[in-house]
């Protein structure tokens, strides 16, 4: 520790500690790679706006060179898009700019969609309540399906599908949906389904293989929101048996309960990378 302290380094305790050897490691290259203080990012467009932006990692305005940095929001303009980056590095203040064309983005999912939905709705929550913005909660909260303060009862309705628990001993009974990724052909390599999903104990993923396939050369790992592999899996196949079964109870590889929010069971093959989106809730 005082090694750190004369150094200006950083000090990580190993024992007794939540970081296992290889996050240290990550940890250790991340401090080397540089430190940028009074970061700043903005958006706009060249005839438009940019407007309810949120971070998705917490990044409390400082950040690493080699970490990515995730920020969702939303747009009303044309192309081009344009970033702007500021801050101080090495005690030396710095400003790029970076023109992105319209053919140089990638669509994504409705999961971004579901994110600033989520934030905003978040936001709006934190905020003094008044009718104007409890109705600005219930619209967004109905129009996105994402469930807020004043919309969580909706999914215990018995008259939109739900059920009501009476004693909640057990609450994956109120989240007990069946979950197919894909639709499987007999040709496919292999099929997952998870239930419950989404879930508040643990889910069960089942791994149905269609051809024969060497566990021992596929990874099993999930990930959360951020790419960043919080659980890996080392299931084990016996001779003949096409099914695995892996029983995933919300923490990561430290045993560690994560935090609510969605997740991703990504099985990476020779060939071929298979994922099914999971949700945990508490």
């Amino acid at each position: 520790m005082n090694i750190s302290r004369l150094t200006s380094g950083n000090y990580y305790r190993l024992l007794y500690s939540n970081y296992t050897f290889p996050e240290l490691i990550s940890l250790g290259f991340q401090s080397l790679s540089g430190f940028i203080s009074a970061f700043d990012l903005h958006t706009s467009l060249q005839n438009g706006f940019c407007y309810g932006r949120y971070y998705l990692n917490p990044l409390n305005y400082t950040t690493y060179l080699n970490r990515p940095i995730l920020q969702v929001g939303k747009y009303i303009g044309t192309f081009p898009f344009v970033i702007q980056a500021s801050g101080i590095y090495q005690s030396t203040p710095f400003s790029q700019q970076f023109s992105i064309q319209e053919n140089d983005f990638a669509v994504i999912d409705s999961s971004a969609e579901e994110i600033w939905v989520g934030n905003f709705i978040a936001s709006l929550e934190s905020q003094t309540q008044s009718n104007t913005v409890i109705n600005e909660i219930i619209t967004q909260s109905i129009q996105e399906r994402v469930l807020s303060i004043y919309t969580a009862f909706l999914c215990l309705d018995p008259e939109r599908g739900g059920e009501v628990c009476y004693d909640c001993l057990d609450e994956t009974q109120l989240v007990g949906i069946r979950d197919t990724l894909w639709e499987v052909s007999e040709d496919s390599l292999l099929q997952i389904q998870a239930h419950p999903n989404p879930f508040n104990l643990q889910t069960n993923i089942r791994i149905n293989l269609k051809k024969e396939m060497n566990v021992q050369e596929m990874s099993f790992k999930i990930y959360n929101i951020l790419g960043q592999a919080v659980r890996t899996f080392t299931p084990a196949q016996a001779d003949g048996d096409r099914q695995i079964k892996i029983v995933w109870d919300g923490t990561n590889d430290s045993r560690v309960p994560v935090s609510t929010g969605n997740y991703f069971f990504v099985i990476q093959t020779p060939g071929k990378r298979y994922s099914v989106k999971l949700l945990l809730v508490k």
